[in-house]
């Protein structure tokens, strides 16, 4: 499933989070409010962390739009937040980068893409690198002759070996 989000003109962190409130019905379906006993959520990016954990779920309260993973969230014209509120740009990039490893442990795939409208053509879109987080195991269930349990098999620094 795709989503897509355009945050066009969008500078403070109330708008992101009412613009991802309103797509995701993170308060239900009933709209952006603050709790109460028919639904509605923080407003804040802790309660998004949190909100964005359930969207699988039909949210927090199960009474939202249930979204079906692979859930792939393209967010489009967010060069004024980053441009205008550079921390918030970084906290919603940060938060929803946690999210994508969270769901990531469930065996679920989240993958995240910013990508910026283009500077000469502002209805066109062209792709970025999405923001994934897949985890790999080893063992016989998943194809690998060998269980691996160490998370470094990598050397995250080789050098040259010459070999006579």
């Amino acid at each position: 499933m795709e989503v897509v989000i355009g945050l066009d003109g969008l500078v403070t962190n109330q708008d992101v989070l009412s613009k991802f409130g309103d797509v995701f019905e993170l308060g239900s379906p009933n709209g952006n409010h603050l709790p109460d006993h028919k639904g509605g959520w923080g407003l804040n990016w802790d309660a998004f962390e949190d909100a964005m954990m359930y969207v699988q779920e039909g949210g927090i309260w199960g009474t939202s739009q249930k979204f079906v993973f692979t859930l792939m969230i393209t967010i489009h014209g967010y060069v004024d937040l980053k441009r205008n509120n550079p921390e918030g740009f970084s906290t919603l990039r940060d938060t929803l980068a946690s999210v994508a490893t969270d769901y990531t442990g469930r065996g679920l795939s989240l993958e995240i893409a910013f990508v910026p409208a283009h500077p000469d053509k502002p209805s066109v879109i062209y792709a970025a690198s999405p923001i994934r987080a897949v985890l790999i195991l080893s063992g016989f269930s998943t194809g690998s002759p060998r269980l691996i349990l160490s998370t470094f098999s990598m050397p995250s620094i080789t050098s040259p070996h010459t070999v006579y």
